[in-house]
């Protein structure tokens, strides 16, 4: 809390009866608003502030449908959503509450049953992303039946791992999951950190760091984040963890190893650095990528598998969704290419040495259309992103890399452009 900063007096709680709107007899979420002003001097003590009170208000002051039931909670204008907004224009300006706003926006209507006259306009107007399974299997190249099975173990599980090679949208995947899940494209409900050997407790949960002054304990991201969704239980919220076996878990995550288990959610601990009591939270689910081509960071202790389902995520260049997808571009160097993918990938399956670990992912071909896919561009990732990787695979055997490299020169150097 700084000196100029805005602090309002709130309680939070629910209400049924006697609302200023309809809602089909169902409880809204309420916060009391009791009293504003401004901090003039902030004690340093963790504890105390003070505070110039601005006049009261002759009643205290009711806002719906969103609330925060943490102790203290920061609220600031967003962009990329207008509620935060159009709860600091109530609270400091004066602003009535627009209900209708609220009740024909996707998210209320929706958990109330109030019908949208023309939802694809409101869409438009207010720029709402609807996200759907639907979408998922059209932009990730998954089956129907891997979807529902990767969201319902999420669900009863809270945590799950995408394992699989470089290249076959693990990240991409995760991201799209959460959407589908959220119902929308909102990252508001996510937070994203990458693992690596000198990540640590302190950046993760908390720890000290130096100061003018010397050293202040500081919380991290995880933890901040799930005291997030510990105000909001209205919500759920995601932590996705790219190259999850690159750290050290148990540095990492500490006592929250066992916290973050589906049967420990919500039960306390006393964190060690602040003598405090802690839960991860019910409605937070923990995503974590891991690269399986790197044998050397593969190898995952026990006690985080025993908490995480694992999901194996392969190449989908002969995935029906990803067939649509290439007869859409009409190219016939694309065709050729991923042909040619196909065959290398059930060498490098069937090689003793690598496995399907390390086949090709399908990334290196998303995102192109009409106009961008050409033979250049297709030649390009071939040479600078897909055969550095196979002299890697094959630093020993030079033989298989020449012919290799003469397969995909025989598509885009044998022909004229």
């Amino acid at each position: 809390m700084q000196v100029g900063d805005k602090i309002v007096i709130k309680s939070a709680y629910t209400q049924k009866r006697d609302l200023p709107f309809d809602v089909n007899n169902k409880s809204v979420a309420v916060m009391k608003l009791k009293a504003k002003g401004t901090i003039i001097e902030n004690k340093q003590d963790g504890r105390r502030v003070s505070v110039k009170w601005d006049k009261p208000w002759e009643k205290p002051k009711k806002w719906f449908f969103l609330q925060y039931r943490g102790t203290i909670n920061k609220v600031e204008r967003k962009d990329d959503d207008w509620v935060y907004g159009a709860l600091l224009d109530f609270t400091f300006n004066d602003i009535e509450q627009d209900y209708d706003k609220f009740l024909t926006y996707p998210y209320w209507a929706n958990r109330y049953d109030i019908d949208i006259e023309n939802e694809e306009d409101y869409e438009e107007n207010n720029e709402v992303k609807i996200y759907t399974k639907e979408n998922v299997l059209q932009e990730v190249f998954i089956e129907e039946d891997f979807y529902n099975n990767l969201l319902n173990v999420l669900k009863r599980k809270k945590n799950i791992i995408l394992a699989g090679a470089p290249g076959v949208g693990k990240t991409f995947m995760a991201k799209r999951l959460v959407y589908s899940l959220l119902g929308k494209k909102d990252d508001k409900y996510i937070r994203m950190v990458q693992f690596h050997q000198s990540y640590a407790y302190e950046d993760f949960v908390m720890g000290y760091r130096p100061s003018e002054n010397g050293f202040v304990l500081k919380t991290g991201i995880f933890y901040n984040f799930c005291q997030i969704a510990q105000s909001d239980r209205e919500n759920d919220y995601f932590f996705i963890i790219d190259e999850i076996n690159r750290g050290n878990i148990s540095k990492i995550f500490g006592e929250l190893l066992m916290l973050i288990e589906a049967n420990y959610r919500d039960e306390e601990i006393i964190l060690s650095y602040n003598g405090k009591n802690f839960a991860v939270p019910n409605n937070l689910y923990i995503i974590g990528m891991m690269n399986t081509a790197d044998k050397s960071l593969a190898v995952v202790d026990y006690a985080l598998r025993r908490r995480f389902s694992f999901f194996k995520i392969k190449p989908a260049f002969e995935d029906g969704s990803f067939k649509e997808y290439q007869k859409k571009l009409e190219n016939d160097y694309f065709n050729k290419l991923v042909n040619l993918l196909i065959k290398l990938n059930h060498e490098i399956s069937d090689d003793i040495s690598l496995g399907e670990d390390f086949c090709i992912g399908h990334s290196y071909l998303c995102n192109l259309n009409k106009d961008i896919c050409t033979r250049d561009l297709l030649k390009e990732i071939a040479y600078y992103e897909i055969l550095p990787i196979l002299r890697e695979y094959y630093f020993d055997d030079l033989d298989k890399v020449s012919y290799w490299q003469d397969e995909f020169e025989g598509i885009f150097d044998n022909e004229t452009k």
